[in-house]
């Protein structure tokens, strides 16, 4: 065999390894970058479930706070109207005396008037 043909042989080997090589470190490329799209990915699902989390919880605290509110104004529109229904029970209930002055005074008026009248 000759030194040309070991040369070529060599150069062919070499030709080879760095073949190898540069489809090693393509492979190896590729591989880290499925990795880093895939943590991306995981990185973006946590932070979408955190946001999704942190919403629930705010609205929830919202409809609670809403629901409060509601009974408070229920309570407080209950206490007025008790107390409106109270004070129209009292202005209905008169007794014998004020309806007689009552019944007096407007007999006055109506005097007052036919001898305005007149």
């Amino acid at each position: 065999m000759s030194i040309a043909a070991s040369r070529i042989r060599q150069r062919r080997r070499d030709q080879e390894r760095i073949f190898q090589e540069n489809q090693s470190f393509i492979d190896e490329h590729d591989n880290t970058q499925r990795r880093h799209e895939w943590e991306h990915r995981s990185s973006l699902q946590t932070e979408q479930r955190e946001v999704e989390t942190i919403t629930e919880r705010l609205l929830q605290q919202e409809e609670e706070e809403l629901l409060r509110r509601k009974q408070e104004l229920q309570t407080i529109y209950n206490d007025e109207m008790s107390q409106w229904k109270e004070t129209l029970r009292s202005s209905l209930e008169v007794s014998q005396e004020q309806r007689m002055e009552q019944i007096r005074s407007r007999a006055y008026e109506l005097k007052c008037s036919r001898e305005a009248e007149r």
